[in-house]
């Protein structure tokens, strides 16, 4: 697991984790490794045993986003991985701390973001904040400052500490914070809507056009024949 405790993914790690424990009669431990926008801990299950018992669980930006932004990668997505299944496609929304001042409209009324005339601090990891910012300085001419996390986890807490005002966050993660009104949901990066948000404008209705993010979390494992075992077959 190349991303942080508490995230979102990691949370989706640990449920067929505790499964699979059961129906392989063996502890399936969840090992975060996380840091360098989670290259670090997708090389180490890239160099681990083809043997089927390491199998990596990260979302897109580590085997699609990193590959295009690090030329000189310690592994390779196709070479070294075999794909199992995509766990689950999560909506990214952009949420912010309530002293922004920035409103959510409602469902009827989304109105654009205005442009800025100071630049404004987005949280996140680099593979998420690249294509976002993007979009948003591209789209409405907003000057946004990357400020680099390990993990998505920490960078939401403190948007939620006020510490940094903005970010692109997984929704499952955000929502608890945006109910509490801790945080405020101000658009989804999906091309539309979602049903656990119906109220929540997309960012192409918001911001950009050209606005449209998913996390698609996939497991896969070491590429390679694993020996079989003694019982004649092996965990993956």
């Amino acid at each position: 697991m190349p991303l942080s405790a508490g995230s979102a993914v990691d949370t989706l790690a640990r449920i067929p984790a505790q499964k699979l424990s059961e129906l392989w009669g063996q502890q399936v431990v969840v090992e975060n490794r996380i840091g360098a926008n989670g290259t670090i801990g997708t090389e180490l299950a890239a160099k681990s045993p083809a043997d089927g018992y390491t199998l990596l669980l990260t979302n897109d930006a580590a085997l699609a986003t990193s590959p295009a932004l690090y030329p000189k990668l310690a592994y390779d997505p196709v070479r070294d991985f075999a794909p199992i299944t995509l766990a689950a496609s999560i909506p990214v929304i952009l949420v912010a701390h309530p002293s922004l001042g920035c409103e959510r409209e409602g469902a009827d009324r989304a109105g654009p973001v205005a442009p800025r005339p100071d630049p404004l601090c987005l949280g996140g990891q680099r593979q998420r904040a690249a294509p976002a910012d993007g979009d948003a300085q591209a789209g409405r001419g907003i000057d946004l400052v990357h400020v680099p996390y390990k993990g998505l986890a920490p960078a939401l807490n403190d948007v939620v500490g006020g510490q940094v005002p903005v970010m692109f966050a997984g929704m499952s993660g955000a929502l608890p914070h945006v109910r509490s009104g801790r945080i405020r949901a101000l658009a989804i990066g999906g091309a539309r809507r979602s049903g656990a948000m119906p109220e929540l404008p997309t960012c192409r209705k918001r911001a950009s056009p050209a606005s449209t993010m998913r996390r698609g979390p996939a497991s896969s494992r070491r590429r390679g024949r694993p020996p079989p075992s003694s019982s004649g077959s092996t965990p993956t």
